[in-house]
C-alpha cells in the first residue's frame, strides 16, 4: 500500500508527502547523475505516484500531511495540507516532464485533482489560501496571509487550465511582505524567518530571470536572507559552536526536540520560533548552495570536518556545541530533500529545467 512514501523522520514509521515531493525529484537526479537506470527512476516514480494516486488520503485534491509508512492512514490529528501536497505537486510536474508516459499522466491527473478554489477564501477583504482542512475541525481557518514557503502555491494555480486570473493576481500580491535587514540588504521575511522558506519553492523553480512587476526579486531575497541568517551566526560571540563556516538557521531537530529557529529581522519579538541555542541545521547552509555557493561549500568543507556528523545517508540533521558535543541521530526527509535538489540546481540545474 506503501510504495514510495517517504519516511519523515528516518526513527519511525511515519511518512511525510511533502518529502515525497522532493524524493521524486531524487530519482531523476539519480538517473542523471548514473546512480540508477531510467528504467528503475522511472519505475520507482511511478509506483510512488500510483501510491499516492490510488492510496493515500485526500479531501479536495489536497493530501494527508502525514500517513503511516506501511498502511497509508492517516496520523491521530493529521491535517489535509495545501504546503505538503504543493510540495508533492511540484515534484510530481518536474518527473512528469522528464520521464513523460504514464508518470506525467498521474501527475496532470494529481494536480487537475486539487480544487484550489476550494481553498481559496476571502480573508479581511483579501484573496488568500487556506492552510489545511483538518477533518475534527471544520471552522480551522489560518491563512497563507504574510510571506513563507508558499510562493509555490501561485504558481500552481496559475498553471492551471481554467485559472481565473483575476484571482491569481489578487492571490500573489494579497499577502503581507514585511521588509527588514539584518547588517545588509532589505529582505521580504517570515516571522521567525528559518531559512527553508526562503529555499522551497527554488528548489522547483528557478527565480533568477523573474523579477515581478513590482520590482520584486525572489532570488536576490534568498540571496540576502541566507547571507543575513550566517552573519547573525557570526554574530554570536557567546557561542562555541557558531563561526563563519558552522552556520544555518532552520526548523531542525534539536536537544528539545524539533524546533524552528531563525535569523533576523524577525515579525515579531525574539521569543519561541526565533531563539537559537547554538544548534546548526547543515541543510540550512547546504540548501542555499546556488544563492550562496563560496559561504556554503566553505561550511560544508566545514561540516564534514565534524567527527560524527557523517552518517549512512550522508550528514545528520544538527549538531550543538555549547555544552557536551551533541549530534542528533536522526535524519529529516524534509530536511535531505531540498538538501539533493538545490545541490544538484547548483551543479546542473535538473529539476529548474524540467519543472
Amino acid at each position: 500500500l506503501g510504495y514510495g512514501l517517504v519516511r519523515d523522520l528516518d526513527d519511525r514509521d511515519i511518512a511525510s508527502i511533502a518529502a515525497v515531493g522532493f524524493a521524486l525529484c531524487a530519482y531523476m537526479i539519480g538517473v542523471e547523475r548514473g546512480y540508477i537506470s531510467k528504467e528503475e527512476g522511472y519505475n520507482r516514480t511511478l509506483k510512488t505516484l500510483q501510491t499516492i494516486k490510488n492510496n493515500v488520503p485526500h479531501s479536495h485534491g489536497f493530501l494527508a500531511h502525514f500517513v503511516n509508512l506501511n498502511t497509508v492512514e492517516m496520523i491521530k490529528n493529521t491535517e489535509y495540507s495545501t504546503i505538503d501536497t504543493a510540495i508533492l505537486l511540484m515534484g510530481a510536474i518536474t518527473v512528469g516532464e522528464y520521464f513523460g508516459e504514464e508518470v506525467k499522466e498521474i501527475s496532470t491527473y494529481l494536480c487537475d485533482r486539487c480544487d484550489w478554489d476550494y481553498m481559496i477564501r476571502n480573508n479581511n477583504n483579501k484573496t488568500q489560501i487556506l492552510m489545511a482542512l483538518f477533518p475534527n475541525d471544520p471552522n480551522f481557518s489560518v491563512y497563507w496571509d504574510h510571506y513563507a514557503e508558499q510562493l509555490m502555491m501561485y504558481i500552481l494555480y496559475a498553471g492551471k487550465n481554467d485559472c481565473d486570473i483575476k484571482k491569481a493576481r489578487n492571490l500573489y500580491y494579497d499577502f503581507e511582505r514585511n521588509v527588514g535587514s539584518y547588517k545588509g540588504k532589505n529582505m521580504i521575511y517570515c516571522f521567525g524567518n528559518p531559512l527553508f522558506i526562503h529555499q522551497f519553492t527554488h528548489a522547483f523553480f528557478d527565480f533568477r530571470e523573474y523579477i515581478d512587476e513590482r520590482g520584486c526579486d525572489w532570488w536576490q531575497n534568498s540571496v540576502d536572507a541566507t547571507l543575513a541568517n550566517r552573519q547573525f551566526c557570526i554574530d554570536q560571540k557567546w557561542s562555541k559552536t557558531f563561526n563563519e563556516n558552522s552556520w544555518g538557521l532552520s526548523a531542525t531537530q534539536t536537544i528539545h526536540g524539533y524546533e524552528v529557529y531563525g535569523a533576523p529581522p524577525f515579525g515579531f519579538e525574539c521569543d519561541y520560533d526565533c531563539r537559537c541555542d547554538g544548534t546548526v541545521t547543515p541543510y540550512a547552509a547546504l540548501s542555499s548552495m546556488p544563492f550562496t555557493p563560496k559561504e556554503s561549500i566553505e561550511a560544508l568543507r566545514y561540516f564534514n570536518s565534524i567527527e560524527g556528523l557523517n552518517g549512512k545517508y550522508g550528514l545528520f540533521d544538527s549538531y550543538n556545541f555549547e555544552s557536551d558535543p551533541w549530534i542528533t541521530p536522526i535524519y529529516v526527509g524534509i530536511d535531505k530533500g531540498p538538501t539533493i535538489v538545490m545541490l544538484d540546481n547548483y551543479l546542473s540545474g535538473t529539476a529548474w529545467k524540467y519543472f
